[in-house]
């Protein structure tokens, strides 16, 4: 087909997985895969695992201690083949083994509070003995054999009392450095010596006309950058070389990127507007699905890019959208006059007569050992056979009658390489009495 501007399309497939389908809750808050390939979705009544075909649902129960300890999750991690890391809103903080599918307490609140420590967007360690979480200005690490918490605080040049410091961190390769982007720079916590690192920069997390309440996210990219935001762009810092960099996004809003999501196919994947995103280890941005929803603001919670090559969107309020990216791209593209004349003209190379570029009229297409017929009113009242001359670039006019029988439609056959016909809609249908010529009583057949 011709190339021409394309609409406004989703570029891929997708469909929705809501309360229908078995998930127990509009509202999700985090999705993660196991190395089994089940996918786990966190929700506001309980955590889903879904194996490709149904949900099962895994809630509090009462009367059972090594149940989730309160349906409202607001944290999820995956941290090795046996053990999820599970956030309650109640503050409690869970291990869960997905093979004997019980829950058991990590923190809780009440322990929190002898500390008199907040955490949010907790990370546990694979080896499950360093737990970190953030509270804006603090950084909160939690030994679970030595039951000991150990707070460091952000120093105050680096975050003003007036400026929201975020509540997102990174661990990095090595297990003795925590990265934690604030509005204004980056911040390096060495945990061997307790000591902070910064580096200003100063497009760093200024907030939006639209603000989003889950601060300034932060990824790894596999090249090793450390990959945040910044109003209408991506920042990308080096951690070796301690320098940042801008990436813009094509489109401007008044509002930061909401989530990231480093995934196994070396891409970054975020949400910025009603928008999913995705970008390329050579810095290019590929818009993939958008939301029905625009007016919504915070509308996207958790991005997911499964084993398979397909990604899932959690969302406040539609349940989850699943993106097939390993299918092909569907594009859209509008017509530059209509259908046939962009065919014939564009394809073929054929002129096309005027009477045929009205959208108004009635054509019947049918291609035929390579050759092209086309019939149809095109020019009322006159009903037009004609057929495509590749070898003339032009049309043959085949057979021209006077009909007024517009809403009836015509059909258009052939009975072997060289003959075909159609039916009047004014006359009634009767066997032709030879063969070849045009009949007045209703049915015209022609010989090639």
């Amino acid at each position: 087909m011709l190339a021409m501007h394309p609409l406004v399309a989703q570029p891929f497939t997708s469909r929705n997985l809501s309360l229908q389908q078995g998930l127990p809750e509009y509202y999700v808050s985090g999705i993660v895969q196991d190395k089994a390939g089940f996918v786990w979705i966190a929700t506001r009544d309980g955590l889903a695992r879904f194996d490709g075909r149904r949900f099962k649902l895994f809630r509090h129960q009462i009367r059972n201690p090594n149940s989730l300890a309160n349906n409202v999750i607001t944290s999820l991690q995956v941290v090795s083949d046996s053990t999820l890391l599970v956030q309650v809103e109640t503050g409690i903080i869970q291990l869960f083994n997905p093979q004997t599918e019980q829950f058991r307490n990590l923190l809780t609140q009440q322990r929190l509070d002898q500390d008199h420590a907040h955490v949010s967007n907790v990370l546990l360690t694979s080896d499950e003995r360093h737990f970190w979480g953030r509270w804006e200005r603090q950084l909160i690490h939690y030994s679970p054999r030595q039951d000991r918490i150990t707070s460091y605080s952000l120093p105050d040049q680096f975050l003003p009392n007036s400026v929201f410091a975020g509540n997102h961190l990174l661990l990095d390769s090595t297990p003795h450095r925590i990265y934690a982007p604030f509005a204004g720079g980056m911040a390096q916590l060495n945990t061997q010596k307790g000591q902070f690192h910064a580096w200003p920069f100063a497009p760093l997390g200024q907030q939006g006309a639209v603000e989003t309440y889950s601060g300034i996210p932060v990824a790894r990219r596999a090249n090793g950058e450390l990959l945040t935001v910044a109003p209408g762009q991506l920042v990308a810092f080096s951690p070796r070389t301690h320098r940042f960099r801008t990436i813009p996004i094509p489109d401007k809003l008044s509002t930061l990127v909401g989530v990231l999501h480093s995934a196994l196919d070396g891409n970054v994947y975020f949400t910025y507007g009603m928008t999913v995103y995705r970008l390329t280890p050579d810095d290019r941005i590929t818009p993939l699905w958008t939301a029905s929803r625009i007016d919504y603001q915070n509308y996207f919670h958790a991005l997911l890019l499964d084993r398979s090559g397909v990604l899932w969107v959690g969302t406040n309020g539609d349940g989850v959208q699943q993106i097939d990216l390993r299918a092909l791209p569907i594009r859209t593209y509008s017509y530059r006059v209509n259908y046939l004349v962009d065919v014939f003209s564009g394809e073929l190379g054929l002129k096309v007569p005027d009477y045929i570029k009205s959208n108004e009229m009635a054509y019947t297409l049918r291609w035929s050992k390579g050759m092209r017929y086309l019939a149809g009113w095109m020019d009322a009242p006159s009903y037009r056979l004609l057929r495509a001359d590749s070898a003339q670039h032009q049309f043959q006019r085949l057979l021209a009658l006077n009909e007024t029988h517009h809403s009836v439609a015509t059909p258009l056959r052939w009975d072997h390489p060289a003959s075909f016909g159609c039916m009047s809609p004014s006359k009634a249908f009767f066997t032709p009495i030879r063969r070849g010529g045009c009949w007045p009583s209703g049915l015209w057949y022609l010989t090639g």
